[in-house]
């Protein structure tokens, strides 16, 4: 204990001796608001002045890495602005690991079309800030490359289709290399493998009208599509149904029409969690009556891909 709290609790007792001295209700009242600033006084002077410790003391003996823990129980329940409130307060700490989950929480409350749109500008940029930072100090993580990616490109999309146009290179880089980093993250390789689908289906003509209005589009191929949606279907089936519907528009694309036809089957038989969702699994029971009338051979599900990937 330090010499100004021994001082602090011998004034604290002289005080309590004259407590029947103390004739009226100011008089209590001053004694009543020292007791509360020899309080935050005393909290303020036991604080441990290192810098490491404050950080994993800073939640009543929970470490970084047990409120990150905690993090992401409230993340797999939806609590996404608990988990902002949660992680917020250890912004500045350079950990990575906490910064890029504050930038997920982040991006998903900006999903919520209950909130404002300045609101959820806001919520992007600060996403976009946090993120940034985190890629200076953790260059080696995935999952930081990950979400730069999505953030990166749903700030784009808010300011327009022209910076959308333009930065959509910086989006393909942050997810090629997550996927090197972590060639086991099966939502990296879905947005990887989308990513090819949309630059690949821009028509000749959409393309010459953006070079002409924002620069050209950045080229891809269907194969490439294939390759990363089909190496997320590998690593865990059936694991996201945008994933297999995009999987099956591709084989169409490619003329693998059986392959086409037996994913759009399978996404007729996924649960349907939202909007988009469902959207995709109409989608899919239409093209799967447009290609019954096609007589399919059975052989062409076993078709080799250049890449030398089979399903």
């Amino acid at each position: 204990m330090s010499k100004l709290t021994v001082r602090l609790v011998n004034v604290i007792k002289l005080l309590s001796f004259q407590h029947d001295n103390l004739r009226n209700i100011s008089d209590k009242v001053v004694k009543l608001q020292f007791l509360t600033l020899f309080k935050a006084i005393s909290n303020l002077v036991s604080v441990d002045h290192n810098a490491e410790d404050k950080i994993s003391k800073y939640w009543v003996g929970k470490s970084v890495e047990e409120v990150i823990d905690e993090a992401d129980v409230l993340f797999g329940q939806g609590k996404y602005l608990e988990v902002y409130e949660l992680l917020n307060r250890l912004k500045f700490c350079n950990n990575a690991e906490v910064q890029w989950r504050i930038a997920r929480a982040l991006f998903k409350l900006s999903c919520q079309t209950s909130i404002r749109e300045s609101v959820r500008q806001e919520m992007i940029q600060e996403a976009f800030d946090i993120i940034s930072a985190s890629l200076a100090t953790a260059e080696d993580s995935a999952k930081v490359h990950k979400w730069a990616a999505i953030v990166i490109d749903r700030k784009n999309g808010m300011n327009g289709l022209e910076q959308r146009v333009k930065n959509s290179e910086i989006v393909k880089s942050h997810l090629m290399r997550s996927c090197e980093l972590d060639p086991s993250d099966v939502t990296a390789q879905y947005l990887l493998g989308r990513w090819c689908y949309e630059m690949s289906n821009i028509t000749w003509f959409q393309r010459i009208i953006s070079k002409l209005l924002f620069g050209e589009p950045p080229q891809a191929s269907f194969e490439e599509a294939h390759q990363y949606l089909a190496k997320a279907e590998d690593l865990h089936p059936r694991f996201y149904l945008q994933n297999t519907y995009l999987l099956g528009k591709t084989c169409l694309k490619l003329g693998q029409y059986y392959r086409a036809k037996h994913y759009f089957g399978v996404v007729g038989n996924l649960p349907v969690h939202n909007d988009y969702e469902k959207r995709c699994a109409a989608d899919a029971k239409k093209l799967l009556k447009r290609l019954d009338k096609y007589n399919l051979e059975k052989g062409a599900l076993f078709y080799e891909y250049p890449f030398g990937t089979h399903e």
